[in-house]
């Protein structure tokens, strides 16, 4: 008795750590909790608020007076001036050193690179076959191809509740946007079922891409012990050189209304918002893509959706009908299952108890360190 007293007043006792780890891992593990969430409010929004500004920035007639590929190119080096600033925060600050910014396996941030450069053309080869409302619809087949991409490339275990969810939300996204396409709407009929199937091939194209730059730059942005503005870095050197020849090539150039030959013709308040807005969007993603997964983003652009819609209705001449309401209801009932406890993977739950207390200490471990990479941010 003596003892077990002796063992149960002792704060050096082994056999008190476990409970000291399991609360630290606990803390630790709802602090990450709470990080992927907050990424995945401001990407929700962020993304909300690109899509008001866009509509925003269109002239009366509804066109656009500026060159939208231009705001691409803008876009994409804000993001390059945005990673370069915190990276050399960070080296001020002394939490990163020069030295130890590797250059090496710099290359493969190149794909998701032309990935991305190559899906933003064909997305507007797409827009050409399809009119705007129909080809929103063929968009909705990323949801699944990421799916697919998330589970065949990353070996991410999804279970069978979790892709009834992934169904559940492309079926939510098209049923929000079958209004639009209703006769009487501007449809894409009267151009024939020849450009109906192409655009729609082509969407197939762009779906299957995005998954796979998608799945493809989680994977570089978890496997580094980099911290994740560098990797943004090495990331958008790629990309907005990639997209300012594109540009003075003239291959991704985009006509616009406005008589005025000069550049930044058109360029009001709202378009240099979009600017920005678009490469805050992009900075989320890297965050979402490194600390949660593909799916995250996926729920955060379907709720953006819904989100746009709603402030749509409440300060714009928007009227929310039958099938948006209930295309809304499936969205969020999609949500709720996917992350609901009986549609975890049974691979996680016998990880867990096949670990047993040894695995709750690797697990403290691996949070700590997990912790100390999200700091750097």
């Amino acid at each position: 008795a003596k003892n077990g007293l002796n063992i149960r007043s002792s704060p050096s006792s082994p056999f008190m750590r476990p409970r000291s780890s399991n609360r630290m891992c606990s803390s630790l593990l709802k602090m990450g909790v709470a990080k992927k969430l907050g990424w995945s409010v401001a990407l929700t929004v962020l993304f909300s608020a690109l899509s008001l500004l866009v509509a925003a920035s269109k002239n009366s007639k509804g066109g656009y007076d500026y060159d939208k590929s231009l705001v691409v190119v803008l876009a994409e080096f804000a993001k390059l001036g945005l990673a370069l600033i915190t990276t050399a925060w960070m080296i001020a600050r002394g939490t990163l050193k020069l030295q130890s910014v590797a250059l090496r396996g710099s290359i493969r941030y190149c794909i998701p690179a032309i990935i991305y450069a190559v899906q933003n053309n064909l997305t507007l080869v797409a827009m050409g076959y399809l009119d705007a409302p129909t080809f929103q619809l063929f968009n909705n087949m990323k949801i699944l191809s990421t799916g697919v991409a998330f589970w065949l490339f990353l070996k991410k275990e999804l279970s069978r509740l979790q892709w009834l969810a992934l169904c559940l939300l492309t079926i939510g996204m098209v049923t929000t946007q079958i209004e639009e396409c209703k006769p009487g709407a501007e449809v894409s009929a009267s151009a024939g079922m020849g450009k109906i199937m192409a655009g729609f091939l082509v969407s197939a194209g762009i779906s299957g891409l995005s998954a796979f730059a998608g799945v493809y730059n989680e994977y570089l942005l978890k496997n580094s012990n980099e911290p994740i503005s560098v990797q943004n870095l090495k990331l958008y050197i790629f990309s907005s050189a990639l997209a300012l020849v594109l540009y003075l090539g003239g291959w991704n150039r985009d006509g616009r209304e406005a008589t005025d030959s000069s550049v930044f013709a058109g360029f009001n308040i709202f378009v240099w918002m979009t600017v920005c807005v678009w490469s805050l969007v992009g900075l989320a993603v890297s965050a979402i893509m490194k600390y949660a997964d593909n799916i995250v983003k996926l729920h955060a652009a379907s709720a953006s959706i819904l989100l746009t819609a709603v402030i749509s209705a409440l300060a714009l001449d928007f009227h929310l009908t039958l099938p948006f309401t209930l295309g809304f209801f499936t969205a969020v009932i999609s949500v709720v299952l996917y992350y609901s406890p009986e549609a975890k993977p049974n691979g996680e739950g016998r990880k867990g108890k096949e670990g047993g207390e040894g695995r709750g200490t690797a697990t403290s471990k691996e949070s700590l360190e997990q912790s100390k990479k999200e700091d750097n941010v």
